[in-house]
């Protein structure tokens, strides 16, 4: 009896061992693996810059800069293609900002933008919209197939004025002082947690005021987010370049329709960053490596209970045999 009562105390305290361990290890170890891998989808903002005027082709050339977890600047420049034009001209802009509808607010040139109803948008900015709403990619702005109604009842951030054009030999200085310079709120962009950062940055649209292209040429968009030594770039896309002071993206274009046609416009692919605090991945493999190793330790644990729990339940019947066996 007292090796009966013994095995029962030691499959108990193998079972409550076991049961300690995975309570302890396991909830740390799962929440690791149902944190998401890939970049979170969702709202971002989509910029529409629909131009009017000039006399020749033009490009768009856009940079976007920040850092991880706050406003972005986005620098706008019309360049002019033809390498022999070095006249600067003034080309009628509206820079369309549909955002993700949350708290903040977009500045242009140091001042908020303007807020104006859908139907005091234009047909540059209507039909950017529209294209992007009905297209079989997944759609940059955050209304979805949001009905008339629902976009006449809204207001969206919108600069209009007059944008001069630069040339391929302006330098730097030059371009700074022609540039059209807006800011959009951190909160439009960045989703911030404690071991993940993701930074949804925006869709840029280029297109004319009325719908239908001209000198609507090409939109060239580059993104450079300062570096922090807090993060770690995890995934982005497109591919990103890390250098020793920012993350850069090259963004690529695509056009809808043909130039001259209505609804015709260029607009790039949509920029992704995906970070991770500095520690959490080393964290992250000593919780998963001791883990593994405590649930290994809870196996053995348990399948050695499960073998003195069989050898109890046998134990009256050896016994008989046993006394059988004497007896004869």
């Amino acid at each position: 009896m007292a090796s009966q009562a013994g095995n029962v105390v030691k499959i108990g305290g193998a079972l409550v061992l076991a049961a300690g361990l995975c309570w302890w290890w396991v909830p740390p170890a799962v929440k690791i693996l149902d944190r998401p891998h890939t970049v979170a989808s969702g709202a971002r903002p989509l910029i529409v810059v629909s131009t009017a005027g000039g006399t020749t082709d033009q490009a768009l050339d856009v940079s976007m800069t920040g850092g991880i977890g706050t406003d972005l600047t986005v620098r706008m420049n019309l360049r002019t293609l033809d390498e022999k034009h070095t006249d600067y001209e003034q080309v009628e802009t509206r820079v369309t900002i549909f955002g993700p509808e949350r708290d903040g607010a977009v500045a242009c040139q140091g001042e908020s933008a303007k807020l104006r109803p859908w139907a005091d948008l234009g047909e540059g900015a209507q039909t950017a919209f529209d294209v992007d709403e009905v297209s079989t990619y997944a759609g940059a702005h955050p209304l979805g197939k949001a009905s008339e109604d629902v976009l006449s009842a809204k207001s969206f951030p919108q600069w209009t004025g007059h944008v001069s054009t630069v040339t391929g030999s302006t330098d730097e200085d030059g371009r700074k002082n022609a540039a059209l310079e807006c800011v959009v709120p951190a909160s439009w962009v960045w989703a911030m947690g404690s071991a993940r950062a993701s930074g949804l940055l925006p869709q840029i649209n280029y297109n004319a005021v009325d719908g239908r292209t001209d000198f609507q040429a090409q939109v060239n968009a580059t993104t450079a987010i300062d570096r922090d030594p807090g993060w770690v770039l995890d995934e982005s896309y497109p591919e990103s370049t890390v250098d020793a002071y920012s993350i850069r993206q090259t963004l690529n274009q695509y056009w809808v329709g043909k130039r001259g046609e209505h609804a015709n416009l260029a607009y790039t692919s949509q920029p992704d960053l995906l970070l991770a605090a500095r520690d959490t991945g080393q964290d992250d493999a000593k919780t998963l490596t001791v883990a593994g190793i405590v649930l290994g330790i809870a196996g053995s644990l348990v399948v050695s209970a499960l073998s003195r729990i069989v050898d109890v339940l046998l134990y009256p019947s050896r016994r008989r045999r046993d006394s059988a066996a004497a007896e004869e």
